[in-house]
């Protein structure tokens, strides 16, 4: 796909592209940093001083063992990112005042980072040849991972940015940063090719958003760095390669099925990856015109409920916030208004958001200068009403198109070994109202070692047996492609749309599940409801059946058979065949800020053979 368009990408095609296509000023174009607009100006100068000044913190070599010996990754990580926030808060500063007053920390933080052992994750470390159980890294084999390609871009700006200011102090400043980029990035980018991301060797690890987040940066770093444009266009063709063996293996619908809260760094960085090679091109070489990328990129709308709140499955979170400037550059580039009004309105709900953990030095730079377009486009949210993405077997449905108002409904079929984000829940489905939740997917719990082990399916908020799907005589659903839905039914109706399929192959064979039919619909108009059926057939008659829905707060009885959710929203059951119960879950999510949630257990106190049952869920 991208390979076969970058025959015609060579030095000439290169070089008619001023700066290679770098439309973002150094410091000496004081024009166009002091006509910021005053608030943007007025944010990264309080971010900047914030770092201005302060002793810059060590990271003891015994926090990066911390993941080998311990299985925790946020001592090390909170050492290394807030470094690199530091640094690139200090840089935008210096840049929009223009006095040097930044300098000497910015050096410092420089310094810092070039000296460091590594620039990859300790949780990264089984990049290494010598495999993943050495506590500490090796550094006589830099490895890029993630953040090693994000480091090297970052400095590449800052070399790019502030080169004539660092010159004039000393030379080896610029010169340092050159000597590590050429070690730690260019070298090892040739010299390797299993580094799994790439995907030219097979490691066993399917192809995700690390193939495209560390491509961009990669490639940043390549026509930001590298003087002589025959090595730079060889290393982009290696990297349309790499980038095409996430093409390759992406849904035709355009689905992230590690869900919308990694778009960012899969289709988002995709955006960024295309954007760089058209503006580098002088837009000869425009990767946006493939179907998948437009796909990719029509997504992040479609799984948008409102707010911060997104259609989650897999790791992803209930609440994501891709970059404004990835989602205006991404509707540019595929000539979608939806995609730039949306880019819009979370520019006008989120602001510049520059105070994150985890800063991309590139996206400061963007999202200040895109800024003001941004800010004067109309700012729309979407709101699509009926999304059915085939490949993957999602829906999303609400009750108004344009509005946020009444029901919203998600559901998915697939199987359970989507990504190595995936959660086994074939067959779960999520409920809002108002834009508000109602039955969620709990997401993910901070990383640790056990997240991406054997161990993965022990951990709670991965089973299926705390996504809203059964529970089946004890069985839950089991890990592995296998495992999926079949005769998957989507029907859009004038006043209704249902989603339908058979989950029964989603558990394992001794859960003796013959055929389990769930079939999920919103009914539109005056009388708005959504209805879960479910119909089944087992080999044999088992001790218990149980329906779950896992919500954000404590249920409310209000009579037999009807209990008060979130939202003022009643979930109506036969209370003469189910017994309901509910469990308190406290440590949910607190990156999500969510201290605790609910699981209710709809439990059938006859459960046969054969059976079926409704369940209604409708507005007081």
């Amino acid at each position: 796909m991208f390979a076969a368009k970058m025959k015609a990408y060579d030095e000439k095609i290169l070089l008619a592209a001023p700066l290679r296509g770098n439309d973002l000023p150094a410091f000496e174009d004081r024009e166009r940093w002091e006509a910021l607009p005053a608030d943007v100006r007025r944010i990264h100068m309080e971010l900047g001083e914030r770092y201005l000044g302060q002793a810059w913190s060590v990271i003891p070599a015994t926090s990066f063992m911390e993941f080998e010996r311990e299985g925790k990754r946020d001592g090390y990580q909170a050492y290394y990112f807030e470094r690199r926030k530091a640094l690139s808060m200090m840089v935008i500063a210096e840049c929009i005042e223009g006095n040097g007053r930044f300098l000497d920390s910015i050096i410092d933080g420089i310094w810092l980072v070039c000296e460091e052992s590594a620039w990859w994750l300790h949780a990264h470390n089984y990049l290494s040849l010598q495999g993943g159980h050495e506590p500490l890294p090796n550094v006589e084999e830099p490895l890029i991972d993630l953040f090693a390609a994000e480091t090297g871009m970052m400095l590449a700006w800052i070399h790019y940015l502030l080169g004539s200011e660092l010159r004039k102090i000393s030379p080896l400043i610029p010169n340092r940063i050159q000597v590590e980029l050429k070690r730690r990035i260019f070298e090892p980018f040739w010299e390797r090719d299993d580094f799994w991301w790439m995907g030219m060797v097979d490691q066993g690890m399917e192809i995700s958003n690390w193939t495209t987040w560390c491509s961009e940066n990669v490639l940043m770093t390549y026509l930001l760095m590298e003087e002589d444009d025959r090595e730079v266009t060889r290393s982009i063709k290696r990297l349309a390669q790499i980038v095409d063996c996430f093409m390759d293996v992406y849904p035709a619908d355009g689905a992230c099925t590690e869900g919308p809260g990694y778009w960012s760094r899969a289709g988002g960085s995709l955006c960024n990856f295309c954007d760089w090679v058209k503006r580098s091109s002088g837009g000869q070489v425009d990767l946006f015109q493939e179907p998948l990328v437009q796909e990719i990129g029509r997504f992040i709308y479609r799984g948008h409920i409102d707010g911060q709140y997104v259609v989650n499955y897999s790791d992803s979170g209930f609440k994501a916030t891709p970059a404004p400037y990835t989602v205006y550059r991404y509707g540019l580039g595929i000539g979608d208004s939806h995609l730039t009004s949306f880019a819009s309105a979370l520019l006008a709900a989120k602001g510049l958001d520059a105070d994150t953990q985890i800063v991309s030095l590139y996206g400061l730079l963007r999202n200040a200068f895109d800024y003001s377009e941004m800010k004067a486009h109309p700012a729309v949210y979407p709101y699509v009403q009926d999304v059915w993405l085939p490949d993957t077997a999602y829906m999303i449905a609400r009750e108004h198109a344009g509005s946020s108002q009444g029901f919203f409904l998600a559901a998915k079929g697939g199987h359970n070994e989507e990504t190595h984000h995936n959660h086994n829940d074939v067959g779960n489905f999520i409920l809002y109202y108002d834009g508000k939740p109602v039955l969620i997917d709990v997401g993910m719990q901070p990383y640790t070692k056990m997240t991406f082990s054997k161990g993965r399916y022990d951990l709670w908020n991965i089973r299926s047996s705390h996504h809203n799907v059964p529970l089946i005589g004890g069985y839950e659903q089991r890990d592995g492609s296998d495992y999926r839905a079949l005769d998957v039914d989507y029907k859009l109706d004038v006043d209704s749309v249902s989603f339908a399929l058979d989950i029964a192959k989603a558990y394992p064979e001794e859960a003796g599940v013959r055929s389990w039919i769930r079939d999920i619909k919103l009914f539109r108009g005056g009388d708005s409801r959504v209805e879960l059926k479910e119909q089944f057939e087992l080999a044999r008659s088992v001790d218990s059946l149980s329906c779950v829905f896992m919500v954000m707060n404590e249920p409310e009885m209000i009579s037999p058979g009807h209990v008060r959710l979130d939202q003022n929203i009643v979930m109506q059951y036969d209370c003469e065949c189910f017994q309901l119960q509910t469990e308190r879950i406290d440590g949910h999510q607190p990156m999500a800020g969510l201290p605790s949630c609910f699981r209710i257990m709809l439990t059938w106190m006859n459960p046969g053979k054969n059976g079926n049952w409704q369940i209604k869920f409708y507005s007081m």
